[in-house]
């Protein structure tokens, strides 16, 4: 199976996907919102410019997007005020793996699956 994006909040269930998807963080609109990473997918606060929207006001308007390319997804910054995080570090451009911890402002999101 490939890698996942989830929620890290508490209670959240953890459940495995065939396909790599993106979950909101608990504050937000998109608060256990699942969105399947088959494609590329753009992260931000701005609904014309991403497609995948997080009501966070630390998040810039397009914030970053995963790229597919074909393999392991992707993550990069899309020239954002506030940085984007994986494990703490900030990071323009990262492989993602399960266990990552995606940070986008005050957004948090979590990659599971067994790559």
């Amino acid at each position: 199976m490939e890698p996942h994006v989830r929620d890290g909040g508490p209670g959240e269930r953890h459940k495995e996907e065939e396909e790599p998807q993106a979950t909101g963080d608990e504050g937000g609109d998109q608060a256990g919102a699942a969105v399947m990473l088959e494609h590329d997918l753009t992260i931000g606060r701005d609904a014309r410019r991403a497609a995948f929207v997080l009501a966070d006001p630390a998040v810039s308007g397009l914030h970053a997007r995963i790229e597919r390319n074909g393999g392991l997804p992707v993550l990069v910054d899309a020239g954002s005020t506030n940085g984007t995080y994986v494990n703490d570090e900030r990071v323009t451009r990262r492989v993602l793996r399960p266990g990552d911890r995606v940070t986008l402002g005050d957004s948090q999101l979590v990659v599971t699956g067994d790559g």
